[in-house]
């Protein structure tokens, strides 16, 4: 998530189609959920195909070799996007975005909040029930908001409670994805009146987290250039994406190995390149921030999905925040690493097993 601004940063992206409304021609193609495109994985290592299929990876940069130890600033930030065109021609103002349902009518309110460089619409599978309304937060730069600044934790926390706060729902969930992990906890302790839910998938963790990612992600950028044989760009980020799938270890298992190195395969030639500064705008106030106060999180249920390979954020260091928490969960994915809507299709349904049996023995 984080960039020296001093450098070009190894951070890319895997382009996640889902919930089109019109096709690459303009054509409509279905309504909100109908389906998801991209890369699927199922606990077999099978890969599917749904939809429109592969979209385009994004890129930023890659220094020559020379510069191999200025890379990594930017480690953590390979994530979801989607590629689908925005719902409206005319994006509303500000970082909130209706996306399904009546907002001002719903009693149950689902706020997504990516991570950095993320669009809203990596969410558009999630199974949004009648009456409900989904709601994104959108990072600047991205989903029609303008580069109106750059993304600060507490204050995008703060700007989503206003919004929840203003509606006043019964029940509110609010789904954090990395950095949007410690976006959403900044929003819970604000809000006020309804039951609060907290969803974190690959959840950022308090400084000097990301310090270590950074440092750690460079061995892992390393590694990927000994595996690739080459620094060619493409080839080292297709090895890089199959150690942020399923780790580090995962090489170890032929099974998962191939598998992993398949999926590099198929995604390893659909680059491009995103907007200059993009990734700092985005990610450097992840350095600095910490959870404060965490007592005033007591009326909030927050569940954390894991996965225990996680290259960038370790499992032990989510158990540790959990612990801190007064109502925490935490859902550990053994295999998987940092891209849990990539390697684990049953997450959604998890979470909604474990917030439907909160309380229960």
């Amino acid at each position: 998530m984080i960039a020296d601004p001093s450098v070009q940063t190894s951070c890319f992206l895997l382009a996640w189609c889902g919930d089109h409304d019109v096709d690459q021609h303009g054509h409509r193609i279905g309504r909100a959920h109908d389906h998801v495109c991209g890369i699927r994985i199922d606990k077999g290592f099978d890969v599917t195909r749904k939809g429109l299929g592969l979209c385009h990876m994004q890129v930023i940069g890659w220094p020559a070799m020379h510069r191999a130890a200025r890379i990594l600033g930017a480690v953590a930030c390979l994530a979801l996007v989607a590629c689908a065109a925005p719902r409206s021609a005319q994006p509303p103002a500000g970082p909130m975005i209706v996306l399904a349902g009546d907002a001002a009518h719903a009693r149950d309110l689902v706020v997504v909040i990516p991570g950095a460089l993320t669009s809203v619409h990596a969410y558009d599978a999630y199974p949004l029930a009648a009456g409900a309304a989904l709601v994104g937060y959108r990072f600047p730069g991205l989903d029609g908001r303008p580069r109106d600044g750059n993304v600060r934790i507490v204050q995008a926390g703060a700007e989503i409670a206003a919004f929840v706060n203003a509606h006043a729902p019964a029940r509110v969930r609010l789904i954090g994805m990395s950095t949007g992990g410690p976006i959403a906890l900044e929003a819970a302790r604000r809000i006020h009146g309804p039951r609060v839910e907290v969803a974190i998938l690959s959840s950022a963790l308090p400084s000097p987290a990301t310090v270590v990612a950074t440092v750690t992600g460079l061995s892992d950028i390393a590694d990927a250039v000994g595996r690739a044989g080459t620094a060619e760009r493409v080839e080292v980020f297709g090895e890089y994406y199959r150690t942020l799938l399923y780790g580090r270890g995962h090489y170890r298992n032929p099974a998962l190995a191939a598998h992993s190195a398949r999926i590099a395969l198929a995604i390893k030639n659909r680059l491009r390149l995103p907007g200059e500064g993009i990734t700092r705008s985005h990610g450097a106030n992840l350095l600095t921030w910490t959870l404060h106060h965490p007592e005033e999180l007591s009326h909030a249920r927050i569940l954390f999905l894991h996965g225990g390979q996680d290259p960038v954020f370790p499992a032990n260091g989510v158990r540790r925040l959990a612990a801190r928490l007064p109502q925490a969960k935490v859902i550990l994915y053994p295999l998987s690493g940092h891209l849990l809507l990539a390697t684990e299709p049953g997450v959604y349904a998890d979470m909604e097993a474990a917030f439907r049996g909160w309380g229960r023995k």
